[in-house]
Formats: C-alpha cells, structure tokens, sequence
C-alpha cells in the first residue's frame, strides 16, 4: 500500500470514527488494502476484477464481483460507503450512475478520486496528462508509459479514464464535504465526505 492510500485511510477512520463494528463497502476495492490494515471488522469489497470471490482475512473481509452501477443492495443497507481511485475508471458517462449508487446504499460515504489538474497523471506517468489533446495521450500511453511501468494496465483505458475537478465533485456529491487532499501545496486528490 503506498503512502498516499495509507495516509488517506488514517484520515478515513479518524474522520468517519470508524469502529469494528460497522458495515462497510468498499466499492471498486479489493481485499488486499483492508487484510494489510488487519482491519478487524466486517468490510465487503466489491469490483469486476478478476480476483477470487470469497472470504478474506480472518473470515470478516469478503469480496465479490459487481457492477457499481448497480448495486445488488437495499437503500442504505451499509453504514458506510468507501471508494478509492474507482471513480475516474468507470467512463465520463457512469459516473453519475456509481456516484448516485454509492448514495443510494450507505447511510455515509467517503470518496476519493484523483484532481483532473493536477500536474502529475499516475495512471500514465507523464505531466499535464489531460491538458494535452487525445492523440498526444494515446501517444504517451502508447510509447512512454510502456517504457517506465510494465506492464501498462492503463492502455486500454487512455480514452475513458476522467478524474475529476472540484467542481465536478460537487455535482456527483452535492450533500458532501469536498477534502482536498494535497501534495506540494496542489490538490492531488479530491475526497467528498458524507459523515
């Protein structure tokens, strides 16, 4: 877990008061994150990834392959609702329908996605990524990013990953707290925060 995910889950338990009694979902998470924190309580992970469904941990982690877009479950059935660098990968057009969903299904929410202008793409490893036109990003993706980080997850994804502006946030998550999360004095990451 690098030290920005680490931190941003230190700032998650302090603000939402997390306890291990609560009901999580993590949506578009994967187990791994939470058995490293040796999180004690129940979390449910839910993305598409390929990974084994099941339990995880001690038993109390479990994971399952769903569409954030349409979640399987009652309105707010999950005390808390977390997602963390899901929602620039779902494409510009879904991300009001997994936005509406995570509101849909926690009673509180924490979201994180990364700042549109942020100087620095880390999906593709290059500066000012989205100020750029798009057959100079299919360029980059293309050739630089395969140099630097192999293998390039991320290629196939260079015309529909969108993170998000301040403004943009808002509107997903017009109830929420925008946290803007900072490195170099520049917003590195947006969080909209329902508590």
């Amino acid at each position: 877990m690098n030290r920005f995910r680490r931190k941003r889950f230190e700032q998650l338990f302090q603000i939402m008061g997390i306890t291990d009694t609560i009901t999580i979902l993590d949506v578009g998470g994967l187990p791994y994150d939470w058995v490293a924190l040796k999180y004690p309580g129940h979390v449910h992970c839910v993305s598409l990834s390929g990974i084994r469904e099941g339990q995880w941990g001690q038993g109390n982690i479990t994971y399952t392959r769903q569409d954030a877009t349409a979640l399987p479950y009652p309105d707010k059935s999950f005390e808390l609702v977390y997602s963390n660098s899901l929602l620039e990968h779902v494409g510009r057009g879904n991300q009001a329908k997994v936005a509406d969903e995570i509101r849909r299904v926690g009673n509180r929410y924490w979201v994180q996605v990364p700042h549109r202008n942020f100087p620095y793409e880390p999906h593709y490893r290059a500066l000012f990524f989205y100020q750029m036109p798009v057959f100079v990003r299919r360029l980059i993706a293309k050739h630089w990013t395969s140099l630097i980080k192999k293998p390039n997850y991320y290629l196939s994804e260079v015309d529909t990953i969108y993170p998000l502006d301040y403004s943009e946030m808002q509107a997903l998550f017009p109830e929420a707290t925008i946290l803007r999360e900072k490195f170099l004095g520049m917003t590195k990451s947006l969080i909209a925060v329902v508590n």
